[in-house]
């Protein structure tokens, strides 16, 4: 006789995933589908991994229109929307007076239009029988990285729309949570991840490693699934411990510790 496999934590659950043909959003869209839920992801990339629990739609999220279409034609194809992870996003660096008007505004519109035009979308499907919302914000929205202001603002107004999202439409059933990663090792950090440049960061964070996407999806199935069905209107550091030294205080106080024991 075959035991049969426990159903999983999002078993039967209908799942959209912004942003996710590839880093942290492929990895949410795997562990999704790990846990039984069936998944839509939506990325102006083209999608290369394909399996029977995952679907696909090419738009720009950046544009208000495409987005709403995206929405409502993939509650179409899954038949409903339990589950709205926004994840889709881009970055930049360079000094804030060296961005024009256009870069500005486009990281502003991918970073955080996207994910007030996703979730309008999907909240008027989910007013009736409730659902949960994850946002990909980012540590840089608390601690604002140097070369990222507009980056840094629209993860912050993630952060500060998720809190507004969970306030307004908890008393519906609707659950909204925020993730803020800190170095993701993705395609879009490879740049940073050269041994001689990511040194003095691997110094600070007390686990002395860049996180993996994987870590990640696993932050946002704990979000999506029951087991976090108190938990609404937080933001949650992924980061290592990274945000806990105090810049140039920490070294100060380490090198005191042995003149300072307790008597």
């Amino acid at each position: 006789m075959t035991e049969s496999r426990p159903a999983g934590l999002l078993h039967n659950k209908k799942a959209i995933v912004t942003g996710g043909a590839s880093g942290i959003g492929l990895a949410i869209c795997e562990r999704f589908e790990s846990e039984g839920a069936e998944v839509l992801c939506i990325d102006k990339q083209n999608l290369t991994h394909i399996t029977e629990q995952r679907h696909f739609l090419k738009a720009d999220l950046s544009d208000a229109h495409q987005a709403e279409q995206a929405i409502r034609q993939a509650a179409d194809m899954l038949g409903t929307i339990d589950i709205l992870v926004n994840n889709a996003g881009c970055g930049a660096l360079a000094s804030l007076h060296d961005y024009d008007n256009h870069h500005f505004d486009q990281l502003i519109k991918n970073n955080f239009y996207s994910v007030f035009y996703c979730s309008r979308a999907a909240l008027e499907l989910m007013l009736e029988k409730g659902g949960t919302i994850v946002n990909i914000a980012s540590e840089t929205a608390q601690r604002p990285t140097a070369g990222e202001a507009p980056y840094s603002a629209a993860k912050a107004a993630v952060v500060s729309l998720c809190k507004s999202t969970a306030l307004e439409y908890g008393p519906y059933g609707v659950r909204c949570n925020a993730i803020s990663p800190g170095v993701i090792d993705t395609p879009l950090t490879e740049f940073i991840l050269q041994p001689d440049i990511i040194k003095p960061m691997l110094e600070q964070c007390p686990l002395r490693r860049v996180g993996t996407t994987e870590e990640i999806a696993n932050v946002a199935l704990f979000l999506s699934s029951p087991l976090s069905s108190y938990i609404n209107g937080q933001n949650i550091t992924v980061d290592g411990g990274l945000s806990l030294p105090q810049a140039g205080i920490n070294d100060v106080t380490a090198g005191l510790t042995h003149m300072m024991k307790p008597k």
